[in-house]
C-alpha cells in the first residue's frame, strides 16, 4: 500500500484549472452586472433631477438648463413637442439619454 498523505500532482492542477475556468467565466459576468448597475443607479438619479425640474417649471416656469453631481456636468435639453415639452439629458454612457415629457405652461 501506498501512503496516503496529500494529494498527487495531477490532483492539484484539475483542481487549478478548475478554478481557473470558474474565475475566468465568472468574473467577467460580475463585472457587467456591476458597471450595469451604476449605470441603472446614474439613470434613476437623472430621471428624478428631471422630475424635480418638471415640478419647477409647473409651479414657477423657470426652466433649469443643467446640473452638476459628483463632480460632473448634465446639460438638460428642452425641446418643444407640440402640447408639451421634451426634456432630456445625455451622458457618456454610451451615449445614454433620459427624457421626461411635461405639459407646456401657457
Amino acid at each position: 500500500m501506498r501512503d496516503c498523505n496529500g494529494f498527487t500532482l495531477t490532483e492539484v492542477l484539475a483542481a487549478l484549472v478548475l478554478f481557473a475556468v470558474i474565475g475566468g467565466t465568472l468574473v467577467p459576468v460580475y463585472w457587467h452586472f456591476q458597471l450595469e448597475q451604476e449605470r441603472l443607479r446614474q439613470e434613476r438619479f437623472i430621471a428624478g433631477k428631471l422630475y424635480d425640474f418638471a415640478q419647477i417649471y409647473r409651479h414657477e416656469g423657470t426652466k433649469s438648463s443643467s446640473f452638476t453631481a459628483g463632480g460632473f456636468y448634465y446639460p438638460v435639453s428642452w425641446v418643444r413637442e407640440g402640447s408639451e415639452w421634451r426634456m432630456c439629458v445625455e451622458w457618456e454612457y454610451e451615449g445614454f439619454e433620459v427624457c421626461l415629457h411635461v405639459p407646456v405652461q401657457e
